[in-house]
């Protein structure tokens, strides 16, 4: 009986030592809040690029309105590469930065030239599906990472909702 006790203790020990300490819900909401954030305002971005460079194509946009449309994705990119650049993840997320960084790198690539007038809308609508799809993996990648961690489906959500408000807010402030 001793030893089956003692045995027990180790394992406990074991597994609690591979699991590492555990967040608590406020932790978790800081941990994951800027990973969550960021990767969700790149897709926001490159869906938006997609939409102006399908409007371009339409007809339905053009001259100083699509000019400022690329601008604001412009500035929302710069936005997201500072974020990053300042970025202080745990271990655990020193992957999915490098990803996020590597998503910012590849729009910023397809956004740059766009503004600078050295491609088209077509070629855009050529090569960002592609880079949007990346930027929807790494979403997941840090959705499920969040998760995995503990974080819940409603407080990522919540997160996500009050993100989405700041931004609304200071879009008001702004005009």
């Amino acid at each position: 009986m001793r030893k089956s006790g003692l045995l027990l203790l180790v394992v406990l020990f074991l597994v609690s030592c591979q699991t590492g300490p555990q967040l608590s819900p406020e932790e978790l909401q800081a941990k994951w809040r800027a990973p969550l954030v960021t990767s969700a305002m790149n897709v926001g971005i490159c869906t938006g690029v997609t939409e102006t460079a399908q409007k371009i194509q339409a007809g339905e946009l053009e001259g100083f309105a699509a000019f400022g449309e690329l601008l604001a994705a412009g500035i929302m990119i710069q936005a997201v590469d500072e974020a990053l650049a300042t970025a202080e993840p745990a271990a655990d997320q020193a992957q999915l930065l490098a990803q996020m960084q590597a998503d910012v790198e590849a729009l910023r690539n397809v956004v740059g030239p766009w503004v600078n007038k050295e491609t088209t809308s077509v070629e855009v609508l050529a090569v960002i599906g592609d880079v949007c799809a990346d930027m929807n993996a790494t979403f997941e990648q840090v959705a499920e990472a969040a998760a995995d961690d503990g974080l819940t489906a409603e407080a990522a959500r919540q997160m996500m909702d009050d993100a989405t408000r700041s931004m609304e807010a200071a879009l008001e402030e702004a005009k």
